[in-house]
């Protein structure tokens, strides 16, 4: 029992939760990365895939790694936004 009323105490003391971005506002946030996702998607499909000089592969590299880079995160903080809101509304 001792190990009952500790916890009850910790929780009773235990400040409370507030998320940086309201769940309210989650659904929309969800909306908004994933479609700035597939635009950076798209971006990367506009970069010439071959070029004249190792200046401008280069250039095109690092261009391609920064629209993946935007893409991979905004892809990955969308489905966290979409799975909190659905988890929660569903």
């Amino acid at each position: 029992m001792n190990s009952y009323s500790n916890l009850v105490s910790e929780y009773a003391s235990a400040q409370t939760f507030h998320s940086a971005v309201p769940l309210a506002n989650q659904q929309f946030m969800a909306v908004v990365c994933l479609l700035l996702a597939v635009v950076f998607v798209f971006l990367n499909f506009l970069i010439p895939k071959t070029s004249s000089t190792l200046a401008s592969s280069i250039a095109n590299n690092a261009q391609y790694i920064v629209y993946s880079f935007l893409a991979s995160g905004l892809f990955g903080i969308g489905a966290i936004f979409l799975s909190n809101s659905v988890g929660v509304y569903a």
